[in-house]
């Protein structure tokens, strides 16, 4: 399972942290992440508190907001983001480079509000009109997965007609506005096996 091996990478980075003195004795630890990172946390988090003296604390946000507190100079301990923006910050001096890690590998799906049909995503076509035939469709203005999505719906022909019934939060609120109604698609970034809080991820 994908998030198990997120757990055991993750448990892994804070291991590095602590070997590397990111912090005094019995401090609070800021770990940057996305929800997932939250979750994962939560679940390994209490044995290494237990094991070292740190509380942890796991602020979520989308990684491009994320990214860019970290060069406006907010101290972080440990950061999950995109490859690509690691790499970036660790070019800018931001991140040590020699605890730079892959930690997940995450692919884009379909979320839709319980109890509502399966979209057919099934071939390219489907998904295209899937969206087309959509009354609104949600994903993260500034999320890992936007710019790809932007170029994807470019390259079919259907970024202007999308452009009227899309709406792109800023905060990670996709599943929650397919949930209540307010988007009838959410497309999001997920781990593998992971399940959306009440959608359907396809």
């Amino acid at each position: 399972m994908m998030m198990k091996v997120c757990g055991v990478a993750l448990a892994a980075c804070l291991a590095l942290l602590n070997a590397h003195g990111g912090a005094a004795p019995a401090a609070d630890l800021k770990i940057f992440g996305s929800r997932v990172t939250k979750m994962v946390i939560g679940d390994i988090g209490a044995g290494f508190e237990r094991d070292t003296g740190h509380k942890l604390t796991v602020v979520t946000d989308v990684a491009a907001v994320m990214k860019r507190r970290i060069e406006q100079g907010e101290a972080v301990d440990l950061a999950v983001l995109v490859n690509f923006q690691a790499d970036d910050l660790i070019r800018q001096g931001k991140l040590i480079a020699d605890t730079r890690a892959d930690v997940m590998k995450s692919g884009i799906g379909v979320a839709v509000r319980r109890g509502a049909p399966k979209p057919d995503i099934s071939t390219v076509d489907a998904f295209k009109r899937t969206l087309l035939a959509a009354r609104s469709i949600t994903y993260l203005k500034e999320g890992a997965s936007t710019l790809h999505l932007d170029r994807v719906f470019d390259e079919l022909g259907i970024a202007e007609a999308l452009k009227q019934k899309t709406i792109q939060p800023m905060t990670e609120a996709v599943s929650e506005m397919v949930a209540s109604g307010e988007a009838e698609l959410g497309i999001i970034v997920i781990p593998k096996d992971a399940v959306i809080p009440h959608g359907t991820v396809i």
